[in-house]
């Protein structure tokens, strides 16, 4: 059954697809297609889709925010009173402004998203990273620590965003951008508290970064709005396809929506906390995905790359004019062969991928090293230094719909509906009359079904966004 059933019409949203083994649209790739794009039966089941997701998501975030007390109100006299006499009963306290110089980072919860904040920290050549030495600071003055006393406290939370010209952001943004990623690591470990204290402060400037990049030329993929879109494509692509049985028994990792759906949202570029979720279910690896891709065997797919014509040097650009021939470095891709090639290819498209272990499988191989007579600790630094870890949480490995998944697919499909919760319940806090929490949930919903299901149809681009 896919997820959320008896809430979400899911039928209705996959019956406006069909399953096509060579679409022209898309170089004859194997993949879902929309049926009828003109049809106005399709784009009302689109819609309706989208207003039971919006409403599902509606009642969940309130049901979550109702966890935490409510926001600053000075009206509300009545619950002023009874936080002031410490009268008890069933309506929650406000959240007061924090101060700027008070600590909204407890230790507790440093030490919590230290491993998160591990994978994302900035490496330095030999791989190390300020993190190694811990997180916790308590110097009162500027110091150079992975996170100082003062980025903990409400003032760290309330930098605005500044638009820049190219090549500025991290000039005027990147004290901004770094406390950001906190900001996300807490989101992904349902640390809410924090940010609605922020949102009770007059100075919360949430909203700004939710949909945002270094510069207009480069996209925006670095706004915390990442969170939300990678977890509802793969919660959308995964309940789509699982409405397909003829799918289901494994011709589902050959469909080009899946393999786009995979590779963007494990991408190693923009926002690489939003990825974590979906890289440690599927084993991908940091950088085997990356923003600007070109195959690792490029004699195999030279059929889909193209001359760079606007980045040869004078020299090789003669030569192409006379011959026709570049060297191969100066190809790119013409298109991603999404549904051109099986799951396996995918993975090893732009790098040669390795076994990723499952927690089983370390086990496994302890218990080997234990019946050789090697004690527990020696064992334990033979795994470590051939960097024998957990890579992947799915027992089986790409194949989400296997039986002996199931359990871990459930409570994949929802952490991601999770996150989406969590962060259109944060959005609801920082809207405004200008760009509401309903108008950015609906913007995501048309990003994640549009970058998936996109072609070369004419209005295909409409059908998506045109909502």
């Amino acid at each position: 059954m896919a997820h959320q059933a008896e809430r979400l019409p899911w039928q209705t949203l996959a019956s406006v697809f069909e399953l096509k083994t060579a679409n022209p649209c898309q170089h004859n790739a194997f993949n879902l297609h929309p049926q009828d794009k003109d049809a106005p039966e399709s784009r009302q089941k689109l819609s309706q889709f989208f207003d039971a997701l919006f409403k599902t998501a509606t009642i969940d975030a309130k049901k979550e925010r109702k966890k935490y007390p409510d926001k600053f109100d000075p009206i509300n006299v009545g619950t002023f009173f009874k936080d002031i006499t410490g009268e008890e009963d069933d309506t929650p306290a406000q959240y007061y402004p924090p101060t700027k110089d008070e600590i909204i980072l407890s230790d507790e919860l440093v030490q919590k998203i230290t491993p998160t904040v591990q994978r994302w920290y900035p490496k330095e050549n030999d791989g190390s990273s300020k993190v190694d030495k811990g997180l916790l600071c308590s110097h009162t003055n500027d110091c150079d620590c992975a996170l100082p006393l003062k980025e903990r406290q409400t003032a760290a939370f309330q930098r605005d965003y500044h638009f820049n010209d190219c090549f500025e952001f991290y000039h005027y943004n990147g004290k901004a951008y770094r406390n950001l990623e906190f900001v996300k690591t807490l989101i992904l470990h349902g640390e809410m508290d924090p940010m609605l204290r922020v949102c009770s402060s007059d100075e919360c400037y949430l909203r700004t970064w939710w949909h945002c990049g270094p510069c207009e030329c480069e996209g925006n993929d670095l706004g915390w709005d990442k969170l939300c879109e990678y977890a509802m494509t793969m919660y959308l692509t995964l309940n789509i396809i699982y409405c397909f049985p003829e799918l289901r028994e494994g011709g589902y990792r050959e469909l080009g929506s899946y393999q786009r759906a995979l590779r963007s949202c494990t991408i190693s570029s923009g926002c690489p906390i939003a990825t974590y979720p979906h890289e440690d279910l599927f084993g991908i690896e940091d950088k085997q995905f990356t923003k600007y891709p070109k195959p690792c065997d490029f004699t195999r797919w030279k059929h889909v790359m193209k001359v760079d014509k606007y980045n040869l040097p004078e020299a090789i650009n003669k030569t192409y004019e006379e011959t026709d021939e570049v060297p191969d470095e100066y190809y790119k891709l013409d298109y991603y062969p999404y549904g051109l090639m099986s799951y396996d290819e995918l993975l090893s498209f732009e790098k040669p991928v390795f076994y990723q272990p499952h927690a089983s499988d370390i086990l496994q191989a302890q218990a080997v090293l234990h019946s050789k007579g090697l004690p527990v600790e020696l064992s334990d630094d033979i795994l470590s230094s051939a960097n024998y870890t957990v890579r992947r949480t799915l027992p089986v490995a790409g194949k989400p719909f296997h039986p002996e998944n199931k359990a871990e697919l459930d409570r994949y499909l929802e952490e991601c509906w999770s996150l989406v919760v969590r962060c259109f319940m944060l959005y609801l806090e920082v809207e405004d009359e200008d760009w509401t929490a309903e108008k950015s949930f609906q913007d995501v919903f048309k990003r994640s079904l549009g970058n998936v299901f996109t072609c070369e149809c004419d209005r295909m681009l409409n059908f998506f966004y045109g909502l």
